[in-house]
């Protein structure tokens, strides 16, 4: 293999496919970023753990096609640090790889490539969404979902596909967040629901950039779908899907409510963080929900307590509910605008945080964004 390149867009496509190195790789052959020279010229850098790959693709100079193996972190070190000079890339029979640009020279020892596992293949897309609407979505899934691993399927999203929208659901049990994707199918058959873990699509909303970013469900031999990609430019990455059967959350979700406030979200943000000081761990923030405002109240009273006061639109009885403080919080910064709609049904009920528009506590259509919220019981 030999080739030129752009010393920058070799630095990016490594930077970009060392997103799939482990930190501890099980087996030293994981470490390695697959780099293939192709006939018609271009190079692709890859990286796969068995669980998730990422591969971009770079215009080159090819000389002599050919793929090798290099040790990915070290070549992600060197590739970061190389003078603004073309960068040349050569390797031989003799198992090792030359990296130079300018007067600097570097010589790589190659790693295996025939024990190297297949990388995932991507076929045609199922549709294409808007690169910042997916990175918005995923944001604001991600964070009801849960961090408990023995629980892998409360870890995942669960993507469901129509002709319209790509409905996002996550949730740990104390809380759900529901997003609609606004996406357009390729036109073909629509993919059945599926279970994205929750760390490869966020690094994937990460690494988006202004391209559409393209929509993957490739199956296994029985049929079965077996891995999402998503691909946005040159760049794609895929990740292994979860299995395992996902709460119907939408099942949960009161069809009606008692009471309906519209309020500052970042005022309602700001009084949380100022009360949670001296809320201890696990312990509630109330909130008193009457005509004209919210009052906020935290503490045991053994050390101190907190009260704090939030104007609001309240539509409906006046109605006192308690949340966990960085639950809450999380709702409220998620919905992304700067009013929120808490819908409640009763202290003991699971509230429900929307986005809210200018038209005060009223709520005429389905929200693009819905976050439910379980309530904790408190004596009395």
């Amino acid at each position: 293999m030999k080739l030129t390149t752009e010393p920058d867009a070799l630095a990016a496509a490594v930077k970009f496919a060392a997103r799939a190195l482990t930190a501890r790789a099980a087996y030293p052959i994981l470490g390695g970023l697959k780099i293939t020279a192709s006939p018609g010229g271009g190079v692709e850098v890859a990286a796969f753990d068995h669980e998730t790959s990422a591969r971009a693709r770079i215009n080159a100079e090819v000389g002599e096609p050919g793929t090798v193996l290099a040790p990915g972190r070290l070549l992600a070190g060197i590739t970061a640090r190389l003078p603004r000079q073309p960068a040349e890339l050569a390797a031989g029979d003799e198992g090792a790889l030359t990296l130079a640009a300018g007067s600097t020279r570097y010589t790589l020892r190659l790693l295996p490539v025939d024990e190297y596992p297949a990388l995932p293949e991507l076929a045609d897309p199922a549709g294409q969404a808007d690169a910042g609407e997916f990175a918005a979505a995923v944001r604001q899934v991600a964070v009801a979902a849960s961090r408990d691993d023995t629980l892998p399927a409360l870890c995942a999203v669960q993507a469901t596909f129509t002709g319209d929208v790509i409905t996002m659901v996550t949730t740990d049990r104390y809380r759900a967040a529901v997003r609609h994707l606004p996406w357009q199918p390729s036109g073909g058959q629509l993919p059945p629901p599926v279970l994205i873990p929750v760390p490869a699509l966020a690094d994937m909303a990460r690494a988006a950039g202004p391209d559409p970013v393209r929509v993957h469900v490739l199956t296994g031999p029985d049929g079965v779908p077996a891995v999402a990609g998503f691909a946005f430019g040159d760049q794609a990455i895929t990740a292994r899907l979860t299995a395992g059967d996902y709460p119907n959350m939408a099942a949960m979700i009161p069809a009606q409510f008692a009471a309906a406030a519209v309020l500052d979200a970042g005022e309602l943000a700001e009084a949380v963080k100022r009360l949670a000081v001296v809320a201890a761990r696990e312990t509630p923030i109330h909130l008193s929900f009457g005509p004209g405002q919210v009052e906020l109240t935290a503490g045991s009273g053994d050390e101190a307590d907190g009260t704090d006061a939030v104007g609001c639109e309240l539509d409906g009885d006046p109605l006192t509910i308690a949340f966990h403080p960085r639950r809450l919080l999380d709702a409220i910064t998620a919905i992304g605008t700067a009013r929120a709609r808490i819908a409640l049904t009763g202290p003991a009920k699971a509230g429900l945080i929307t986005p809210a528009s200018d038209d005060g506590p009223g709520e005429d259509a389905e929200p693009v964004y819905r976050h439910l919220l379980m309530p904790i019981r408190t004596a009395g």
